[in-house]
């Protein structure tokens, strides 16, 4: 038999659990099942559509268009009859009958099909919560079924409401800001795209240009810029790449031009080295756009 296995666990996690049971694709039979990653032998027969690794003793499987899950020793543990499902989180998982609702591990519903999309519950300074869309407006649910701020939010075709380090992010009003877990703006909606924060920064976007603010709401990065190729602004090595004018260059977190913009391509920065291209001469640069010879 013939298989790739999608890696899922770190080595870190590898130490931590004797036994892994991970998804892996049949070529032969064009199915997922499980294998074990230490043993390196097939756990659970190849027979399903997707499969996605195990959360809280939950595999959530796809077979006949519908998704159901499986305990640990490969049994189906919740039938497969729901539409759409995701992933055990924090004791929960959304699944949809014609609409969205939770259930637990057993399979119990534990808040109703009431919604028009669920996302997975999540752990916050209010306890667990998770963002749910009715009637065209995303609020939150906690884990007891109660809508603690109503549903204040805009939905978004191209991008959902977001919590973190317990910051909402979200859109009110056609323009998107930030909020406190209680519902309350703590950043004012101002921006066309706003990303979650990270290490206390968040990309914001207006007018096409793309900056950095803090949790004061303070530009720290301009929106002066592009991002090439990129779907979002992410920093590699500490770098960001960025394009002004035409030319692609890299800036830090303070904003610092640390790679001057003379370049007519560029991508991101891996393990230290990035590719780039000057006319038809192309080369590779360190952190520093040095140029790094082989």
């Amino acid at each position: 038999m013939f298989f790739s296995c999608v890696q899922l666990f770190s080595q870190e996690e590898r130490k931590i659990y004797k036994q892994m049971i991970v998804p892996f694709y049949d070529l032969i039979l064009q199915k997922y099942g499980y294998r074990d990653s230490l043993l390196n032998m097939v756990a659970i027969p190849a027979e399903y559509e997707s499969a996605f690794a195990y959360c809280e003793d939950r595999a959530l499987v796809k077979k006949n268009g519908l998704f159901g899950y499986l305990n640990k020793a490969g049994k189906i543990q919740i039938p497969l009859i729901y539409q759409e499902a995701r992933s055990f989180a924090n004791g929960l998982a959304a699944v949809k009958l014609e609409k969205w609702g939770y259930i637990d591990v057993d399979g119990n519903t534990a808040i109703a099909m009431l919604f028009d999309e669920a996302k997975s519950f999540q752990k916050t300074e209010k306890g667990l919560v998770a963002f749910v869309l009715s009637d065209g407006k995303w609020g939150l649910v906690d884990s007891l079924g109660t809508f603690p701020i109503g549903f204040p939010f805009e939905y978004d075709e191209y991008q959902s409401p977001s919590i973190a380090e317990d910051l909402i992010c979200a859109k009110k009003n056609g323009v998107w800001g930030y909020f406190s877990l209680s519902g309350k703006e703590q950043i004012k909606c101002a921006y066309d795209v706003a990303l979650p924060f990270q290490e206390n920064i968040a990309a914001v976007q207006k007018d096409g240009k793309w900056g950095f603010i803090n949790k004061k709401g303070k530009i720290i990065i301009p929106m002066l810029y592009g991002i090439g190729e990129n779907e979002f602004p992410i920093f590699h090595d500490e770098l960001l790449l960025v394009t002004r004018n035409g030319k692609y260059g890299f800036i830090d977190k303070n904003g610092k031009i640390v790679v001057p913009f003379v370049y007519d391509y560029a991508e991101n920065f891996n393990k230290g080295k990035a590719f780039v291209r000057v006319g038809n001469e192309s080369l590779f640069i360190d952190t520093t756009g040095k140029e790094i010879l082989f």
